[in-house]
C-alpha cells in the first residue's frame, strides 16, 4: 500500500492525505508524518488535532529537547495496549522534521513500534531524496504515502529514482490547470517585465560562460554518448571527478547570480509599482539574498510604501507577526528569499513580483501556488515576472551570439510554463514573441 500524490500547491494535499490514512490510524496503526520544516510541522499538528482531538502526538524536531523521552514513552504505551489487545486506545501520531527523521536515535525509537504497524506520510517528498535525508528511505514501513506538487528532483537522477522505488511512483496527478478549472485555486494574470543587463554584467556573464563551455567540452569528450545533464545526474556511477563537478557547479551558480542580481531590477520594480500598484492589495516579492532584499526594502520604505520581510534571520514570533500584519492590511509588500517557498499560507495575497525568479521548476511552481489560494475578496491573482535580457541596439543588424542567446533560454521556458494557464496567456506569449524578434533569436 504505497504511492505518491502529485497535486498542485494549494489543492489540499494535507487533508487528502489524512483522509487516506485515518482508517488505518483508527484501527490502531501509528501515523508518522515527516515534513521538511518546522513551519509545516506546526501546520500538520493543527490539522491533526482537528481530525483526531483525542490523539497522542509527539513532535520531533531540534527545538524540542524532550522528543526522545516522549517518543520512547509513546512506544512503551503502544506496546502495552497492543499486547493487551485494547481497542479503545487513543490514536498515536508522530510528526517529525526531515532533519530529525534521518538520525540514528529517531530511527531506533520508531523501530520499537514495528515498521509493519506504521503508516508514513512524507510531505514535500522530493526533499527526502537529498543525500543527507535518504537514509529515511531505508525504513521499510508497510504503508507509504508521498506528497508533492513536483516529485521529480531536478539534476538528481539517483535521488529521484530512490523516491520512485520507495513509493512505487505517482498514483494520482492533479495539475494546476485542472485545479483552477474546478474552482480550487484562483485564476491568475501573468505579466513579463523585461530587464536589461548592464554592460559590466554582460562582460562578467560572457567570461564565466567561456569557462563553463571549456569544462563542458572536456566532460563530453571524456564521456562520449552522454549529454551534460546525464553526466551530472549520473556523476557517481560514471566516476566523474568531484573537483570538476564542484568547479562546474560553482561557475553555474556565479553565472545564475548575475541574472538574479541584475542591477536594473530595482528601477524596474519601482516603475512597476508606480504604474500598477493600485491593481493589488498584498504583494509578495521574491529576492535572491539578504543584500538584494535589504536594498529593495529600503527603496520601498523611502518611497513611503508599507514593506516588511519574512526571512530565516527572523525568529518565529516575528515571522508570525509579519504574516498577521499582511493579512490585516498593515503591510502591502512582503519581501522574502526562500522562506516562503514551502508551507506558508497567505490566502489574501493577490500579487507576486519575481525579482529573483527561479529556473528550478519546483521553486517557481511553489511560488505560483502560494499566490493562488482562495480568499473571499480575491477574484484573481497577478504575477509580475522579471526576465533578464541582454542589451541589443535597434541599429545593430547582427543577431545575438550563441552565449548571449542562452541567457534567455530558461527564462523563456519559465515564461511559457507560467503563461499557458494564465488568463492573459495570448497577450503574454505575444509579448514574448516581440522580445524574441527584437533580440533576433
Amino acid at each position: 500500500c504505497k504511492g505518491i500524490l502529485s497535486m498542485a500547491t494549494g489543492t489540499g494535499k494535507t487533508i487528502i492525505a489524512i483522509e487516506a490514512i485515518k482508517e488505518f490510524i483508527y484501527r490502531g496503526e501509528v501515523g508518522l508524518i515527516i515534513v521538511p520544516t518546522k513551519t509545516l510541522l506546526k501546520q500538520w499538528y493543527r490539522i491533526i488535532k482537528e481530525y483526531f482531538p483525542r490523539s497522542m502526538i509527539v513532535c520531533c524536531y531540534s527545538g524540542n529537547t524532550k522528543w526522545k523521552e516522549k517518543l520512547r514513552e509513546l512506544a512503551r504505551l503502544y506496546t502495552i495496549e497492543k499486547n493487551a489487545s485494547l481497542e479503545e486506545g487513543r490514536e498515536k501520531i508522530i510528526i517529525s522534521t526531515m532533519g530529525t527523521s534521518w538520525k540514528k536515535d529517531f530511527k531506533q525509537l520508531v523501530s520499537m513500534f514495528g515498521y509493519q504497524n506504521i503508516v508514513v506520510v512524507i510531505d514535500e517528498v522530493h526533499r527526502i531524496g537529498a543525500i543527507k535525508y535518504r537514509d529515511v528511505l531505508n525504513m521499510q514501513f508497510k504503508r507509504r504515502l508521498g506528497l508533492s506538487a513536483t516529485p521529480t528532483r531536478e539534476w538528481d537522477y539517483k535521488g529521484t529514482k530512490m523516491i520512485e522505488r520507495y513509493f512505487g511512483g505517482v498514483v494520482y496527478n492533479y495539475p494546476i490547470s485542472q485545479a483552477i478549472k474546478d474552482g480550487f485555486l484562483t485564476p491568475y494574470k501573468y505579466y513579463i517585465e523585461p530587464v536589461s543587463l548592464t554592460i559590466e554584467e554582460i562582460k562578467k556573464y560572457l567570461k564565466i560562460s567561456e569557462e563553463i563551455k571549456k569544462t563542458v567540452r572536456n566532460l563530453l569528450s571524456k564521456f562520449k554518448g552522454f549529454s551534460i545533464k546525464e553526466i551530472i545526474s549520473m556523476a557517481e556511477d560514471l566516476e566523474v571527478e568531484e573537483s570538476t563537478l564542484l568547479s562546474l557547479q560553482n561557475l553555474f551558480v556565479q553565472r545564475r547570480r548575475i541574472i538574479k542580481k541584475c542591477e536594473n531590477k530595482y528601477a524596474t520594480i519601482l516603475k512597476l509599482i508606480e504604474d500598477k500598484g493600485d491593481e493589488f492589495e498584498n504583494c509578495l516579492i521574491y529576492c535572491e539574498d539578504y543584500q538584494q532584499l535589504d536594498k529593495l526594502k529600503k527603496l520601498l520604505l523611502d518611497r513611503g510604501e508599507s514593506a516588511g520581510e519574512y526571512t530565516a534571520r527572523m525568529n518565529e514570533r516575528k515571522r508570525d507577526h509579519m504574516i498577521d500584519a499582511m493579512k490585516k492590511g498593515h503591510v502591502k509588500f512582503l519581501l522574502s528569499c526562500k522562506s516562503l517557498d514551502e508551507g506558508v499560507d497567505i490566502p489574501s495575497c493577490d500579487a507576486a513580483i519575481l525579482m529573483a525568479n527561479s529556473s528550478t521548476e519546483r521553486e517557481f511552481i511553489q511560488r505560483r501556488g502560494r499566490l493562488l489560494r482562495l480568499s473571499p475578496k480575491k477574484k484573481f491573482s497577478i504575477i509580475f515576472d522579471l526576465i533578464v535580457v541582454p542589451y541589443v541596439s535597434p541599429r545593430d543588424e547582427t543577431p545575438l551570439n550563441e552565449v548571449e542567446a542562452k541567457i534567455l533560454e530558461k527564462e523563456i521556458d519559465r515564461v511559457k510554463f507560467f503563461a499557458k494557464d494564465s488568463l492573459n496567456a495570448e497577450e503574454t506569449l505575444k509579448n514574448l514573441k516581440s522580445i524574441s524578434i527584437l533580440l533576433k533569436i
